[in-house]
Parts: structure tokens; C-alpha cells; sequence
């Protein structure tokens, strides 16, 4: 079996780039992890790991916030809530205004990882708890702090009315200036359950491709509009790249070379897996993949529980490249790295080797990944190296909003997952 040899020597070649975190704007509620001994942070509706985290308002529904603690014993981690207006900026509603108090704001539940090399703290709560709801729908930002009062991550979940009907259409982008590989999105807006207070202005539209909510966009300007009916155009600068389908690997078990795998290699008291070495794909043609649209999901091919049994591995990453890209970094994105662009997921370029190299510390399971270059803090582009196709299938989470004159917040009055691959969205 072959094996990488940067398993053997230390990285004495590599050059990078200073890696800075890109984040949105400074106001802006985004998902971030602050702390390097916190990993896996997931929200999904109870029962669906792969779910968006969305929930309706008054509904017997659940999301679950877990997260690890890469720790021999359980601290105590404290949690807030706040809400925010339709483009994620905290608005002025007290927390007693739009949820109902808990019983005390820690998180209880936890379990110690068994029988893994690497130990770690599982935690999870529900959200809303047993004894308290939310009161308005909107969009939310949960942050964790540890016992000093430190935020050790946030993460974003949503709570609709479901109110409005929504339909979309895929097309080509129309705009001469646009890559042809975008995708364009025709949105119309049902507003039959809405009375006419609501409606004082047309309603705020927000897109999410495949859960990257950094790359968000919206509309408030529908083009046609009826008594109930508002049509919106993405378009233009305003539609979306098609992207390519995500590339995977699977780590559910450590016994045998799974598809991507390279090797499985056991030193210092941890796994090492060497994925095989990917290759640029910026002009293949386009191939039908049936991927998780940049998500993952922690399992193990046992009958164990996989938030305490799974063990944390180190992932090699390595791109083949001929020279260090000038004035830009690349990176390995997707839910892995909360779609964010931090020195954690920023790949170091191996002169020996003519390629870019990475190594992650990944609780097993099965993963989708792409790689991103981003230069001089621009924002990320990802046909660079996975190229820009039309026909790739990808989800678009559709939100609409309607502003609470009175309240003066913005309701989230609907939502609904279109995927390009399903007619008008249905």
C-alpha cells in the first residue's frame, strides 16, 4: 500500500499566504466555532441530521444543537439566544419578547466518548426546551460560552410561520456579463394567509445555497405583483453559481479503504487517513454526482452510538498544483468548515511535493467537501479549481420575510427547499 511521505517527515517546505478569517460584516450573525477544542457543532431538526436547521412556530417540532468537547471531563457551557432581522443583524427585541424564559440557560446533557483514542465531551440540547417556546418566528443566532463567560461557538437556525406558498423556477442566466455555468431563479410568492397589515410592503426575499448562508442573497423588489402573487428574479449578478457536485469521503469505519480513501495508517495514539490526491476539475465537463450538497453526517458502521463511540481521525487533503498561487489562499470548504475561510481549513503549499496539503481533525462519518480560492479577501471562488456548471443539481432554502411595523422586527412568514433537480420546486 502506498503512503504519503509527508506521514513520515515534518513539513519543512510548505508556504502559504497569512490566512485571515472572512467573515461577513462585523454586525453580522454568522456560524463560527472560537475555541480549537470544540468540534462537530451541528443543528438539525430531532431525528434528521441532514435537515436545514428550520422549525415552524408553535409546532411540535424540535432542533438539536450538538457539539464536542475535546476533554477528559465535562465543563459547564451556558447558552443565548437572539433575534435578528431578515439580513442576520440583531434587532432590538428583548429575549422575553420573543421566547419564553428557561429554567436556567445551561446545558445539561452530555456523555463521555467510549472507547476512542481521542477523548472528547458530547453535548446537546433541544431547542425549544421541555419547559419554554419561541414566541415570534424569525431568524435566530444560538451562542455558547464556557464556564469564564468565553463565546466558544454560534450557529443560526430559523423559525417560520409558513404562511406564504413559494415556487421557483430554474433557468440560465439572461445577463451577457454573467458566467454561463450560473443558475437564475424565477420566485413567485403566494400571500393568500397574509392580511393586508402585513403586506404594507412587498415582502423580503432571502436565497441560501445548499446551507451557505455567507453567500445569502435578497431581494426586496418584486417585478410583478398582485393582490396575493409576488414575483422575484435572481439574476444577473444576483443569481447563483451552478458549481459542481461536492466531492466526499467516508470514514464510518477504520477497517478497510473506503471509495477516496488512500491509507489508514495508526501513530501517535491516533487514526491518520490519507485521502486520495484530488484533482482539479475547472474545465471537465459536467458528471452527475449523488452528493449531500456540501453537508455531513457523523456515523459509524456498528451498532454503537456514534456521538460517544465515533473516534476523532486526522484527514490528509492533497490538491496537485504547479505553483503557489499568487496573492490568494486556498482552502477546503463546506459544512466541514461552517462555510467559513479560517487558518483551520486553509491548505499550506508543499514545494517538495507541487501540491497543497491540509490535515483535519474530523469526527468519522461521511463528508462532502470542495476546494475555494480566495484572494487578497475577496470573496471565496470556488470555479477555480471545481469549475461552474449549469446542470449541477444544488438546494436553494427560499425564505420570506414581512415587517412588524408595530414591533418593528421582521417575521419570517415562510420557507421552502427548492432542489434544481424537482420541477418548480414541488
Amino acid at each position: 500500500m502506498t503512503k504519503f511521505l509527508f506521514f513520515l517527515v515534518p513539513f519543512i517546505f510548505l508556504w502559504e499566504l497569512p490566512a485571515k478569517t472572512i467573515t461577513l460584516k462585523p454586525d453580522t450573525a454568522n456560524d463560527q466555532v472560537m475555541s480549537d477544542r470544540i468540534k462537530t457543532v451541528k443543528i438539525y431538526k430531532l431525528g434528521w441530521q441532514l435537515s436545514y436547521p428550520i422549525i415552524s412556530l408553535h409546532a411540535p417540532e424540535k432542533l438539536v444543537l450538538s457539539f464536542d468537547e475535546l476533554s477528559t471531563t465535562a465543563s459547564d457551557f451556558t447558552f443565548s439566544i437572539i433575534h435578528c432581522n431578515a439580513v442576520w443583524i440583531k434587532d432590538d427585541l428583548d429575549p422575553f419578547e420573543f421566547m419564553d424564559t428557561p429554567e436556567d440557560y445551561r446545558i445539561r446533557h452530555y456523555a463521555y466518548s467510549f472507547n476512542t483514542y481521542v477523548p472528547y465531551v458530547h453535548h446537546e440540547m433541544n431547542l425549544p426546551g421541555d419547559s419554554w417556546d419561541f414566541q415570534k418566528s424569525g431568524n435566530y443566532l444560538i451562542t455558547v460560552f464556557d464556564n469564564q463567560g468565553k463565546a466558544v461557538f454560534s450557529k443560526r437556525f430559523m423559525v417560520s410561520e409558513n404562511k406564504t406558498v413559494v415556487s421557483a423556477i430554474l433557468k440560465r442566466t439572461l445577463t451577457g456579463d454573467t458566467p454561463l455555468g450560473n443558475q437564475a431563479l424565477d420566485i413567485t410568492v403566494n400571500t393568500e394567509e397574509l392580511n393586508d397589515a402585513d403586506l404594507s410592503s412587498p415582502p423580503i426575499l432571502a436565497v441560501i445555497q445548499n446551507g451557505n448562508w455567507n453567500d445569502m442573497k435578497t431581494n426586496n423588489q418584486p417585478v410583478l405583483s398582485s393582490s396575493n402573487s409576488f414575483e422575484y428574479f435572481f439574476d444577473g449578478r444576483n443569481s447563483f453559481p451552478g458549481g459542481n457536485e461536492f466531492r466526499s469521503f467516508d470514514t464510518k469505519s477504520l477497517r478497510y479503504l473506503s471509495p477516496h480513501l488512500q491509507n489508514i495508517t495508526f501513530a501517535g495514539n491516533i487514526f491518520n487517513i490519507g485521502l486520495h490526491s484530488d484533482k482539479p476539475r475547472t474545465f471537465n465537463d459536467y458528471f452527475f454526482d449523488n452528493d449531500l450538497n456540501g453537508k455531513f453526517y457523523i456515523s459509524m458502521e456498528s451498532d454503537s452510538s456514534s456521538s460517544t463511540d465515533a473516534d476523532y481521525v486526522n484527514i490528509y487533503f492533497t490538491l496537485p498544483w504547479t505553483e503557489p498561487v499568487v496573492n490568494g489562499n486556498i482552502f477546503v470548504t463546506g459544512e466541514l468548515s461552517d462555510w467559513n475561510y479560517t487558518p483551520q481549513n486553509c491548505m499550506k503549499y508543499n514545494f517538495t511535493n507541487r501540491s497543497y496539503e491540509l490535515t483535519m481533525l474530523l469526527k468519522q462519518g461521511y463528508y462532502n467537501y470542495m476546494y475555494a480560492l480566495v484572494k487578497n479577501g475577496r470573496q471565496p471562488d470556488l470555479s477555480f479549481i471545481e469549475g461552474n456548471h449549469f446542470e449541477t443539481e444544488n438546494d436553494y432554502i427560499i425564505v420570506s420575510y414581512v415587517h412588524d411595523a408595530q414591533k418593528d422586527y421582521d417575521r419570517l412568514v415562510g420557507t421552502q427547499v427548492f432542489n434544481t433537480l424537482v420541477k418548480n420546486g414541488k
